[in-house]
C-alpha cells in the first residue's frame, strides 16, 4: 500500500515538471510575440524614422533578451529533462518494487477482509453481550434488593439470636443449678433394689397371653360341638337319600348288581361331598377365622402380620371324621336296605303305624286338644328318629348360642365389678418412700379428697402344697380399709377383715392352689422375710391375686413397721367425672395431675381409667364372640332347614291328601309346621339348660393367670338365644311354605299301596 502511494507521487511529480516546462516556454514565447506585435503597431503609427529606429532597437534588445531567455529556458529544460529521466528511472525501479508488493498487498487485503468479518462478528457478539449485560444488570439490581432484605433479616436474626442466647444462657444457668441440686439429691439417695423382669411379667405380653387363653378355651370346645351338629346333619341327610333311593336300589339288585357295586354308588357320592366340604372348610377355617381373631388383637395390640399355619395332622383328622360320618352312615343305611329282597325294595316303604302317646293317658289334657293338635302330637312321637334328630340339633345350636352370649357376659364386666364392688377407692397412689407427716398434712388440706388410707402392697411368694405363686400382699387395718375395700364371698356374704395371724385370699388363688378356709399358708419375700398365717376367708376378686393381712400380723412376725407406700383415696362428692360439681372443685384427673406434682408421689392410677382400659381390652373379644354366635345361628338355620325339608319330602302324599280334602294354604302350613314349632320349642328348652352346662364347662377351660371370670349368663342372654332359635324356625317355615304350595294334589293318586 505504501509502495502504491509512493509510485503515485512520482508520476504526479513528473507530470508537474512537464507542465511547468511547457508553461515557461510557451509563456515566454507568447509574451515576446505579443510585445513584438505591439511594437510593430507602434512603428506603423509612428510618424518619424527616428522613432521607428528607436523602437526597432528597443525591440531588438527585447528579442535578444527573449533569445537569452530561450537559451536559459532550454538549458533549464535540459536540466529538468535530466531530472525527469532520473525520475522515470526511479519510477521504473519503484514500479518493479511495487509489482513485488502487490501480491503481499492482495494477501493483506484478504486478511483485512477476514479481520473485518471477524470484527463484524465480534460486533454482533458485543451486541449480544451488551444485551446479556443489560439483563445481568437487571438481575443484579434485583439481587441487590434481595441482598438488602437479607441483610435486614440477618440483622433482625442477629438481634433475635442475641436475645435467645441471653435467654439460653439464663436457662443453662438455671439448668446447671437444677443439675447440681439433683446431683446433691442423688448423692443422698440409697442404693435401689434391682429387679430383672422376664416376658411373663411384662404387662403387654401377659395381657396378650390372657386374651389368647380365652380364645384357646373357646377353640377347644366350640369346634367339637360344631362338628357333632354337622355330623348329625350329614347322617340325617345321607340316611334320607338312601331311603328315597330304595326303589332304585331294588331295581339294581334285581338286575344282578352286587351289593358292593350298589353301595359304592352312594358311598362315592357321600365321600366326594365330604371331601369337597372338608377341603373348603379346612382352608376357610385356617384363613378366615384367624384373620378375624387377629383383627381383634390388632385393635388392642401392635401386632405383626399374621403367619398362617396349615396343620396337616388336623386336616387328616377332620377329613377322616368327615368321611367316617358320611361314608359310614351311607354304608350302614345301604346295608340295612340291601338286607331286604329286591321285590320288597321296589315297593314303597310302609308308613309307620300310629301309637298312643303319653298325653292320651291324661284325659284332662288330651280331651281339651283339637283334632289337628292331636294329629300333630301323634306325628311327633310317631317319627321318633326325626324327633330325636330335631331336638338334638336345635338344642345343640341353642346351647351354642347360650354359650356364646355367656362367654361375653362372663368377661364383659369384670372391670366394673372389680373397681365398683370390691376395690371401691377412686384413686390409688404409689409413693417413692414411706408416707410421712408432711404428705398426710398435704392430703388433709385438699378439699377434693374425702378420705384416704396408707397401706403396704408388696410382692411375695405364696408357698402352698400345690406350688409357689407370686401374689400381692396388702397390709392394713380394719377401720382404715373399710371405706376402700369390700370383702365378700361370691354369693355376696360379707367377710371380716383378718385379725392377728389371719389372712383373707382371693377366690382364684384358692381355686388354683386348692386352698381352703382353716389351712395355713406361708408367704416369703425377696429378703427372706416370712409370714405364716391362717386362711379365714376367701373373697370374690377378678384382677390379680391378693392376700390381705393386718398390720399387727406383719409387725409381730417380721418385727418391722410396714412400709406404707400405697395410698387409697376417695374423692368428695362432685369431684368424680360427670357428676354435678362447683366450678372451683377439681375433677378426678385434675386432682391426679396435682398429686403427681408432689415430690413423694411416683404414680397415680384412677380406678375409672382402669375400668375403661379393661373394658376396651375385653370389648375387642366381642367380635370373636359375635362370630361364634353367628356360626351357631347359621348352623341352627341349616339344621332346621335340612330336617324340615326331609319332613316334607317324606310326607308328600300325606300333604297332597289333606290338600285334596280341602285344607287351605294356611291350614296346610299349620298342619305341617306346627310340628316344627313344637319340636323347636322342645329343642330350645333343652338347649337352654344344655347351654348353661356347656358355658360353665367352656369357662372352666379358660385359664388366665391374673384374671378370674364371673361365670354367669344374664337372663336376657337366655331370652336372646331362645328368640333367635324361634326366629330361625320361623324363617325356615317361611322359606318352606313355597315348597308346600308347589306340592300337587295328584301326588295323592300315585300310591302303589
Amino acid at each position: 500500500m505504501k509502495n502504491g502511494v509512493k509510485c503515485g507521487m512520482l508520476k504526479s511529480m513528473r507530470r508537474k515538471y512537464k507542465k511547468i516546462l511547457n508553461f515557461i516556454l510557451i509563456g515566454s514565447l507568447t509574451a515576446g510575440c505579443r510585445g513584438f506585435h505591439r511594437d510593430l503597431g507602434m512603428v506603423a503609427r509612428a510618424s518619424s524614422v527616428s522613432d521607428i529606429e528607436g523602437q526597432i532597437n528597443q525591440h531588438t534588445n527585447q528579442l535578444q533578451n527573449i533569445n537569452k531567455q530561450i537559451v536559459a529556458l532550454e538549458s533549464e529544460q535540459d536540466i529538468l529533462q535530466e531530472q525527469i529521466d532520473d525520475l522515470n528511472a526511479e519510477i521504473v525501479n519503484m514500479m518493479a518494487s511495487i509489482g513485488l508488493k502487490e501480491d503481499e498487498i492482495a494477501a493483506k487485503e484478504g486478511e483485512i477482509a477476514e479481520k473485518e468479518a471477524e470484527i463484524a462478528r465480534a460486533r454482533v457478539t458485543i451486541a449480544e453481550k451488551e444485551a446479556e449485560m443489560d439483563q445481568g444488570e437487571a438481575v443484579i439490581a434485583g439481587k441487590e434488593a434481595e441482598l438488602a432484605e437479607g441483610r435486614q433479616e440477618y440483622e433482625d436474626g442477629v438481634n433475635a439470636y442475641e436475645e435467645a442466647r441471653q435467654e439460653f444462657e439464663k436457662q443453662i444457668a438455671d439448668a446447671r443449678r437444677q443439675i447440681e441440686d439433683a446431683e446433691e439429691e442423688l448423692a443422698e439417695l440409697t442404693e435401689p433394689d434391682t429387679y430383672v423382669l422376664d416376658r411373663d411379667t411384662n404387662i403387654g405380653y401377659v395381657c396378650f397371653e390372657n386374651d389368647s387363653t380365652i380364645v384357646e378355651g373357646i377353640a377347644n370346645i366350640f369346634p367339637v360341638f360344631f362338628f357333632l351338629v354337622a355330623a348329625l346333619v350329614c347322617i340325617t341327610t345321607m340316611n334320607r337319600m338312601v331311603e328315597e333311593q330304595r326303589t332304585q336300589i331294588g331295581v339294581l339288585k334285581a338286575l344282578g348288581y352286587g351289593e358292593g357295586t350298589i353301595m359304592s354308588k352312594y358311598m362315592v357320592y357321600s365321600g366326594l361331598a365330604a371331601l369337597s366340604g372338608c377341603t373348603f372348610g379346612f382352608f376357610l377355617g385356617t384363613w378366615g377365622f384367624p384373620q378375624v381373631i387377629w383383627f381383634c388383637y390388632g385393635l388392642m395390640y401392635d401386632t405383626d402380620p399374621i403367619c398362617y399355619v396349615f396343620d396337616g395332622r388336623l386336616a387328616v383328622i377332620s377329613l377322616a371324621v368327615s368321611l367316617l360320618c358320611s361314608i359310614g352312615t351311607t354304608w350302614l343305611s345301604c346295608r340295612m336296605e340291601l338286607a331286604q329282597v329286591a321285590a320288597a325294595l321296589m315297593r314303597p316303604k310302609a308308613p309307620k303305624a300310629g301309637k298312643r302317646v303319653l298325653l292320651e293317658y291324661i284325659p284332662f289334657v288330651w280331651r281339651r286338644l283339637g283334632f289337628l293338635h292331636k294329629v300333630s302330637l301323634r306325628n311327633i312321637f310317631r317319627y321318633k328318629k326325626r324327633l330325636f334328630m330335631m331336638i338334638v340339633g336345635i338344642s345343640g345350636c341353642t346351647a351354642l348360642l347360650v354359650t356364646g352370649f355367656g362367654v361375653k357376659d362372663s368377661i364383659a364386666d369384670i372391670g366394673d365389678r372389680q373397681f365398683g364392688e370390691i376395690q371401691t377407692y377412686d384413686c390409688g397412689m404409689t409413693l417413692k418412700e414411706d408416707a410421712d407427716g408432711a404428705l398426710r398434712e398435704r392430703l388433709d388440706g385438699m378439699e377434693a379428697i374425702a378420705g384416704y388410707t396408707c397401706v403396704m402392697e408388696k410382692n411375695m411368694d405364696l408357698e402352698a402344697q400345690a406350688g409357689v405363686k407370686s401374689v400381692y400382699l396388702v397390709t392394713g387395718t380394719k377401720e382404715g380399709m373399710a371405706p376402700f375395700l369390700n370383702l365378700h364371698t361370691e354369693k355376696g356374704e360379707p367377710i371380716d377383715y383378718p385379725g392377728n395371724g389371719e389372712a383373707v385370699i382371693s377366690n382364684k388363688l384358692a381355686e388354683d392352689y386348692d386352698i381352703r378356709i382353716g389351712e395355713r399358708i406361708t408367704l416369703r419375700d425377696s429378703d427372706r422375710k416370712e409370714l405364716s398365717v391362717e386362711v379365714t376367708g376367701i373373697y370374690e376378686n377378678y384382677l390379680y391375686n391378693y392376700v390381705h393381712v393386718s398390720e399387727d400380723t406383719w409387725l409381730e412376725q417380721t418385727g418391722q413397721e410396714p412400709e406404707r407406700r400405697t395410698v387409697y383415696l376417695n374423692l368428695a362428692q362432685g369431684a368424680e367425672e360427670g357428676s354435678p360439681v362447683p366450678a372451683d372443685t377439681p375433677t378426678i384427673h385434675e386432682l391426679s395431675a396435682e398429686l403427681m406434682q408432689l415430690d413423694q408421689v411416683a404414680n397415680v392410677s384412677v380406678s375409672s381409667d382402669m375400668m375403661e382400659r379393661i373394658g376396651s381390652m375385653l370389648s375387642a373379644l366381642d367380635i370373636i364372640v359375635v362370630v361364634v354366635i353367628l356360626c351357631a345361628a347359621g348352623l341352627a338355620f341349616i339344621v332346621l332347614y335340612n330336617l324340615t325339608n326331609i319332613n316334607i319330602t317324606e310326607r308328600i302324599r300325606e300333604i297332597a291328601t289333606i290338600k285334596v280334602l280341602g285344607f287351605y294354604r294356611r291350614e296346610t302350613n299349620a298342619y305341617v309346621f306346627r310340628e316344627n314349632v313344637l319340636l323347636s320349642a322342645l329343642g330350645m328348652a333343652l338347649g337352654l339348660g344344655l347351654g348353661h352346662l356347656l358355658h360353665r364347662f367352656v369357662m372352666s377351660e379358660i385359664r388366665v393367670d391374673m384374671i378370674a371370670f364371673h361365670i354367669y349368663v344374664r337372663p336376657i342372654s337366655y331370652v336372646y338365644s331362645g328368640i333367635l332359635t324361634l326366629l330361625f324356625a320361623w324363617l325356615v317355615n317361611l322359606a318352606m311354605g313355597g315348597k308346600l304350595e308347589s306340592i300337587s294334589m295328584t301326588e295323592s293318586l300315585k300310591s302303589v299301596d
